[in-house]
Parts: C-alpha cells; sequence; structure tokens
C-alpha cells in the first residue's frame, strides 16, 4: 500500500501533491483546520460570522454560483441561518423586480450579506432567464443601498443589512 502511494504521490503533479499532502495533515491531526486554510477567504468568513454576529443572525450568500461555482457550500460552515440566493436551489427570492426581491429579503430577516466584489462567469453554458439575469445586480444594490461593510478578505465581502421596514411598501 505504501509503494502504490509514493507511486501516486510521485505522479501527481506538485500543486495536487501538496493539496493531498495538506488535506493528509488535517486528516490525522498535524494540522489543525485553522492552519489549513488560514488564506482562504469563505474559511475567514466563515470564522468572522460565527464570532461577530448574534447567534439568530441570517446570513445571505449571494450569486455565490455565478461568481464562484459554489452555492450552499459557501456557507457550509457557518452557525447561523444561512440562504442563498441562487436561483436554481433557493425560489425564496425574487428576481423577478427590484421591489419583489427587496420585500422577499425583508420578509426572511437576512441581516449579513455575504458577496464577492465583482460577478465571475467563465464562457457560462446554459439557459439565461430573468432571475439569473437580475441575482447579481440586485443583491449588489442591496449591499450598496441598504448594507455597511463589516468584513473583507480579498474579493469577499460582509455587510451587516440596515432596517429595510422604512423602504418597503
Amino acid at each position: 500500500m505504501l509503494v502504490g502511494a509514493l507511486a501516486f504521490l510521485l505522479l501527481t503533479d506538485r500543486g495536487q501533491t501538496r493539496l493531498l499532502l495538506d488535506d493528509l495533515r488535517v486528516a490525522v491531526g498535524r494540522r489543525s483546520l485553522d492552519e489549513r486554510y488560514r488564506n482562504d477567504a469563505l474559511w475567514n468568513a466563515w470564522g468572522y460570522l460565527n464570532a461577530n454576529t448574534s447567534t439568530d443572525s441570517r446570513v445571505l450568500a449571494a450569486a455565490f454560483y455565478t461568481t464562484i461555482g459554489a452555492s450552499s457550500g459557501g456557507l457550509f460552515w457557518v452557525d447561523r441561518a444561512s440562504y442563498v440566493t441562487d436561483s436554481h436551489t433557493e425560489g425564496f427570492f425574487h428576481f423577478s423586480d427590484w421591489p419583489s426581491f427587496l420585500a422577499s429579503v425583508h420578509m426572511a430577516r437576512i441581516n449579513y450579506v455575504v458577496i464577492f466584489d465583482e460577478q465571475y462567469e467563465p464562457d457560462r453554458l446554459g439557459f439565461t432567464y430573468e432571475s439569473l439575469k437580475n441575482e447579481y445586480p440586485f443583491c449588489r444594490r442591496l449591499v450598496d443601498e441598504h448594507g455597511d461593510l463589516v468584513y473583507q478578505y480579498e474579493r469577499l465581502r460582509i455587510y451587516r443589512l440596515r432596517d429595510l421596514s422604512s423602504v418597503i411598501g
């Protein structure tokens, strides 16, 4: 088994081998998850949310699928009620128009939004529909108009939303 493992490590590229060894160190307890992922934007965001928000907070991962290709997994380690805007997994947030979107965010009582500073869709294949077209722009507008930046790590931002009661019709 050791010979097979050694052959596997020699045949994989160096970057892949390093990642496998890092994961192996975590698996056997030689490194902690914090040590392994200390430079990972999402890991640091999860840590911030878990340490700096109340346990009844509600967190929205905004347009993660079209930005980084991860949907609900984007909030995997967050110990708070979490939602995603990704229209293929979450039908709760309405993207047909701005007032409907704002009302759905208010109804969910979202008070933190995790969003990347820009959307990234490398040669996306598939259908185009209203929800997809409006998802990132609506989320961006939400934090620009109703949020306060509370955390930033590389391209990832966390905003605390102000009360939306006064703007809901």
